[in-house]
């Protein structure tokens, strides 16, 4: 797998230039989902790549990012989920209205996920390693660190497998690959989130629905909102999948539950190494200022691994392991 930030970029000119109008084509309403997008041009030479998206100004409009970093409320989360459910819904309606039209477009989206290099699987696996801490004192599910440990272990495996584009799964569809708080801007009414607008659409892949859902349920939602709005959440995302295009034919909830099954632990890897940025804090006792962001480039190795060990604390560490019990019990994980 290789990265080009190039790629990025041809894939969000991609989606407004070309899948945006062709899923448009079967409503229109499709286009109130993302901002506004004006010009595009992606450029290559001898000096290096050039890139410009020129976009509206959400804020204009109301749109803002939801004020918590970490674990938003259920009202923002069930309304990410009936818009997930929107989103996917026009891949499964473009699939049977427009296949010739929609699959040349899904399946040459380009990769941008980073290959996993010795420096940053070390980083990986150690900030993986953290969800660990709790499980191995835990008599219920110490028996599960060695697999899990194993599982962090094949990790490049497990991005190449999760991420390879999957034409025979009849869940496939077009995810945004990065549904996050970051990418989300949300309007109010009242301080209630009323609306939202996805942004960042540099990351879209055909595959699993799961690649979003989870990191919704997983990265973006708590335990105790796991706990207490799993099934509500999910309700909310299938509701809008199936309401969207009332005649479209769109998997099973128990098929796209299904997908859950090893597919979620990828979601796992990723917040492994994004959680603790969310739950930083002003005491972590950092040896550099994280304040303007975190550059493993720009810093040593030792570093870097400080870093991951000790950003978010306890809370971050924890919230780690909650996500692995979580994905035990609902038997996602270690079967």
């Amino acid at each position: 797998m290789k990265i080009s930030l190039s790629f990025s970029f041809i894939n969000e000119m991609n989606f407004y230039t070309k899948i945006a109008p062709a899923l448009s084509t079967l409503d229109v309403t499709f286009l109130s989902m993302f901002p506004k997008f004006y010009h595009g041009e992606v450029t290559f030479n001898a000096d290096g790549d050039q890139s410009t998206i020129i976009m509206e100004n959400l804020k204009a409009r109301g749109y803002r990012m939801s004020e918590k970093k970490a674990f938003l409320s259920y009202q923002h989360l069930n309304l990410m989920m009936r818009k997930l459910g929107q989103f996917h819904a026009y891949s499964y309606k473009a699939k049977k209205s427009i296949p010739n039209l929609f699959y040349p477009l899904a399946y040459n989206l380009l990769e941008t996920h980073p290959d996993i290099t010795k420096e940053s699987f070390d980083i990986l696996l150690i900030s993986g390693e953290r969800g660990l801490d709790d499980l191995r004192r835990d008599p219920k599910y110490v028996k599960y660190a060695s697999r899990i440990h194993t599982m962090l272990e094949n990790s490049n495996d497990i991005f190449e497998r999760i991420l390879t584009c999957d034409q025979t799964n009849s869940t496939s569809t077009i995810v945004h690959g990065d549904y996050l708080r970051n990418n989300v801007m949300f309007k109010y009414e009242n301080n209630i989130p009323n609306d939202l607008i996805m942004i960042d659409m540099a990351t879209l892949r055909y595959g699993s629905p799961v690649l979003d859902l989870a990191s919704v349920l997983y990265i973006n939602a708590d335990q105790d909102t796991r706990d207490k709005h799993w099934d509500a959440l999910i309700d909310a995302y299938y509701a809008a999948l199936k309401d969207t295009f009332v005649e479209n034919e769109i998997p099973s909830k128990n098929e796209i539950l299904s997908e859950f099954i090893d597919k979620s632990f990828f979601v796992y890897l990723i917040a492994s190494t994004f959680v603790m940025f969310l739950m930083a804090a002003d005491n972590d006792d950092l040896p550099i200022d994280t304040n303007d962001g975190f550059h493993p480039e720009t810093i040593t190795r030792e570093i870097a691994i400080e870093c991951h060990l000790k950003l978010g604390g306890k809370p971050a560490t924890q919230a780690l392991s909650n996500i692995l019990t979580d994905m035990i019990d609902r038997g996602f994980i270690c079967q």
